[in-house]
């Protein structure tokens, strides 16, 4: 898809998400089954379905569908009203339509995703206005060698977070930039410094593991890269409201 078609269809999509801040949403948190329909498949993470509404100026419903969870594929009609955003490590991607999938980047990314962990249908309001400046603010990835080297060092943090040596100097290396020009730019690119982006990404790994209920906190701690339970425990109350003991209990 060259950039003036890309331009066209998020512009489009971004006109109908305001159009209407009420419609219903749907929340998909289980898995169909082979029995329904043959034709299913699965994320690692987040995927929105935006549904046109038949005078195809707005949008009438929007599925939310859960991290791995098996739902059906959109039938080829489907996809003609169809607008998707599926979520990925450091980028998404986006479908107008029946057009070709697009990988693209935000700095607003991270707000959509933060929304979809605690999402409800009373918040779908707030979700389509994130949602429109998420693609408003959005840029193809690997557009630029710049943007190729920031999508590096973001990739890198997310499938290193873990690790209690990692540092914005570390970060610099992977992307070929000095350390406080690598800040500026991935400042630019996310809206968050490295070391707030990371933060945000531990603790969101963090809240998905206590959600599964198999690890004690201070082993959640240690598989999100703090040595200290007990700032990990703080770190984690300032970011949802609630220690990750008490959270773990609030998912029932």
């Amino acid at each position: 898809m060259n950039n003036t078609k890309l331009a066209e269809n998020l512009k489009d999509d971004i006109r109908q998400l305001t159009a209407r801040l009420d419609i219903p949403a749907a929340v998909i948190c289980k898995d169909v089954t082979l029995a329904e329909t043959p034709e299913i498949h699965q994320h690692e993470n987040y995927e929105l379905r935006l549904h046109l509404a038949p005078d195809e100026k707005s949008f009438s419903h929007v599925d939310v569908i859960h991290p791995e969870i098996l739902h059906r594929q959109l039938t080829t009609e489907e996809s003609l009203r169809t607008m998707t955003v599926i979520f990925h490590s450091g980028c998404f991607r986006y479908r107008h339509k029946d057009s070709a999938m697009t990988f693209m980047h935000s700095p607003y990314m991270c707000e959509v995703t933060g929304l979809l962990d605690r999402f409800t249908p009373d918040d779908t309001g707030e979700l389509l206005l994130t949602l429109a400046l998420m693609l408003h603010k959005s840029f193809p990835a690997g557009d630029l060698r710049e943007k190729e080297r920031i999508t590096r060092a973001i990739r890198y943090l997310e499938q290193h977070y873990y690790r209690q040596d990692l540092t914005i100097v570390s970060l610099a290396e992977i992307a070929g930039y000095s350390p406080n020009y690598l800040q500026k730019l991935f400042t630019a690119a996310t809206g968050y410094r490295p070391k707030e982006y990371l933060q945000n990404y531990r603790m969101q790994m963090a809240a998905g593991f206590l959600k599964k209920k198999r690890y004690l906190v201070k082993e959640v701690a240690a598989m999100c890269g703090y040595s200290d339970a007990h700032y990990f425990a703080n770190v984690f109350r300032r970011h949802y409201g609630c220690p990750p003991g008490d959270f773990a209990g609030m998912q029932d």
